[in-house]
């Protein structure tokens, strides 16, 4: 329980570089519209947990996919990663105990 917001922290982090901070951009400078750009990185982000995430399977996929395009929105409008990062953040936190508490 004591690594868990650790670990919660890190993989928050880890995954709102790779997806909002490098991929979005990527995808930003290669559509001129953004909404296609956001639709794009939320679909990576989402296959990423099709199979390896929680939650996983085609429900995970479109949980994953639609709060992928909310973080999306939120680097877009803020044009920086700590307002998506804390909203990750607090998802893996309360996911990440949940988990521990259903199956410890």
């Amino acid at each position: 329980f004591v690594l868990v917001p650790v670990y919660a922290a890190l993989t928050a982090w880890a995954e709102e570089v790779v997806f909002r901070g490098i991929f979005l951009e990527a995808a930003r400078a290669g559509f001129k519209n953004p909404l296609h750009a956001n639709l794009l990185q939320a679909a990576a982000f989402a296959v990423v947990h099709f199979s390896l995430g929680f939650p996983n399977g085609v429900a995970g996929y479109l949980m994953t996919f639609c709060y992928g395009f909310v973080l999306g929105c939120i680097r877009m409008n803020t044009q920086g990663l700590a307002a998506p990062w804390t909203s990750h953040f607090v998802a893996d936190l309360g996911i990440m105990y949940f988990l521990c508490w259903r199956f410890l």
